[in-house]
């Protein structure tokens, strides 16, 4: 309701400022009629304020949010009853001094609607009750009454209070009580008034207070930030993090090793010299679920600096020592899950592969004792006896169980046989090829997403032996044959081989 009052006082006035621009200027005398309507707006009782009511920016202690509406609905239809009659005055009667007077005060009233509209927001809903009604006195029979004033009578001769009203009817004496209990009913609302006041701004306070705090350890965040977590020091300290939270990162590089050594140094100074206490009190603003840009957990890192670089190159150096050409060795686990098949690429020799020869043991040592030396590890040569003792475990494996696993049944033989032989004596002059079979009578059929044919393949296996081995090795192979159209598929030239194992030549 207040904003349509508002908003048709505005557009009231909108039209009187239209009119003042477009004003005639042949103007005649104003006439008495309309300086009698122009006085009377002017003293309209009800665009006065009342200071107990409203005092230009709140409304009174005594008036609760439901009153102080009634009133700026009041207020509102006199503004506009005033507007109108401003309106319907001719142009000379607006441009004359009384019609400015109306004019400007029209303007002030504006001003005052939309304060009492803000007030209205502040205005308490309720107001608690007055003295004077909670010590309303109840009625009493006219016998009572008498006695009443016969005991004040008496007291009047005994207290100053009933000096002042002696002579008084009791109604003057009722009149005198609710006077003096209004004013204590004012005085109790406006200390309450005011004690909501203080509440509110000491909430602002609280609140200015936590702002300021805020921006303090933004500030804080935004130092260290600039400080430790720059673009050069990130990766390091990544690793770092990464090796605290799984214990699994590599470092294969000596250079790597030394720069990350020097960054946790660098970051552990800057740690040490920040107030992390009040740095870690709440989260920084750049800081998400993970720990990449967590001040704490950068410190946490950084002061482990020195055993985690250690660590990180122990593992890189283990991946070294067990890499022999590019698998890992197997554990016994494994090597059973496979059916004795090593994860050996290329040609495979039983001494090659399966024991630390002097000359395999210098090609690596070099480069495993250049990571642990950078780390600040002492002792370079604990990581090879574990990989040794590995390959001793897995060599004892093959030794062990040769004579126990039986050949792959043998369904059919054609000139992918021959082949894999070729292709083995290639790879070993004095190979003794024992057999070859395709071990699937059947062709597996391989078609694209729109099931046109694009090859067929059948698998198959070679036994051999070695000069220098004690067992025969048997090697997975895949014969591929490509479709050209027609039901008919291109011989190939070579197969494919995959994982050996080492077994007797006569299962």
């Amino acid at each position: 309701m207040v904003n349509i009052f508002h908003r048709s006082a505005a557009i009231a006035l909108l039209t009187v400022l239209v009119a003042m621009i477009f004003q005639p200027t042949n103007a005649t005398a104003v006439s008495t009629y309309e300086l009698e309507k122009i006085n009377a707006a002017l003293n309209s009782d009800k665009l006065k304020l009342d200071e107990d009511v409203f005092d230009g920016n709140n409304f009174g202690p005594t008036i609760d949010q439901s009153t102080a509406q009634r009133h700026v609905n009041d207020y509102i239809r006199a503004l506009n009853s005033s507007i109108s009659t401003y309106n319907g005055l001719s142009n000379d009667a607006k441009l004359s001094d009384e019609g400015k007077k109306l004019l400007k005060m029209l303007q002030e009233g504006q001003l005052t609607s939309k304060k009492m509209r803000s007030a209205l927001s502040r205005t308490p809903k309720e107001i608690a009750p007055t003295v004077a009604e909670e010590q309303k006195p109840a009625k009493t029979s006219p016998e009572s009454s008498e006695t009443s004033n016969t005991t004040e009578g008496t007291a009047e001769k005994t207290t100053p209070a009933t000096e002042q009203t002696s002579g008084m009817s009791a109604y003057e004496k009722e009149q005198l009580e609710k006077a003096a209990a209004s004013k204590a009913a004012k005085e109790k609302a406006r200390a309450q008034f005011e004690a909501q006041r203080a509440a509110q701004e000491a909430k602002k306070q609280k609140q200015r207070e936590k702002k300021e705090a805020q921006r303090e350890h933004a500030k804080l965040c935004n130092q260290f930030k600039t400080a430790a977590m720059t673009a050069k020091n990130r990766n390091p300290m990544l690793n770092l993090m990464l090796q605290v939270a799984q214990g699994d990162i590599s470092l294969t590089s000596a250079e790597q090793i030394s720069e990350t050594r020097n960054v946790a140094g660098k970051v552990q100074a800057i740690c040490e010299a920040t107030d992390m206490q009040a740095l870690t009190a709440r989260k920084c603003y750049y800081t998400t679920t993970t720990f990449e840009y967590d001040p704490a957990k950068w410190c946490e890192a950084a002061a482990q600096g020195e055993p985690l670089v250690k660590a990180m190159a122990l593992n890189g150096a283990k991946r070294l020592v067990g890499s022999l050409g590019s698998s890992l060795i197997q554990s016994p686990e494994e090597f059973k899950q496979r059916n004795g098949f090593l994860t050996f690429e290329g040609p495979v020799t039983y001494e090659s592969r399966l024991t630390f020869s002097p000359e395999k043991l210098s090609n690596q040592r070099g480069a495993v004792e250049k990571l642990l030396v950078a780390s600040g590890e002492e002792n370079t040569e604990k990581v090879w006896d574990e990989q040794k003792v590995r390959l001793e475990t897995l060599r004892k494996l093959v030794d062990q169980t040769a004579g126990d696993w039986q050949l792959p049944s043998n369904k059919d033989s054609d000139y992918s046989g021959d082949l894999a032989a070729k292709q083995i004596k290639s790879f070993h002059e004095d190979a003794e090829i024992v057999d070859a079979w395709l071990s699937r009578e059947s062709w597996k059929i391989h078609r694209n997403a729109l099931g046109v044919i694009l090859r067929r393949t059948r698998p198959g296996y070679i036994l051999f032996k070695l000069e220098e081995d004690p067992h025969c090795q048997l090697k997975r192979y895949t014969q591929t044959e490509q479709y050209v159209g027609g039901g008919n598929y291109q011989k190939t030239d070579q197969v494919s081989f995959g994982y050996v194992r080492f077994q007797s030549c006569d299962n």
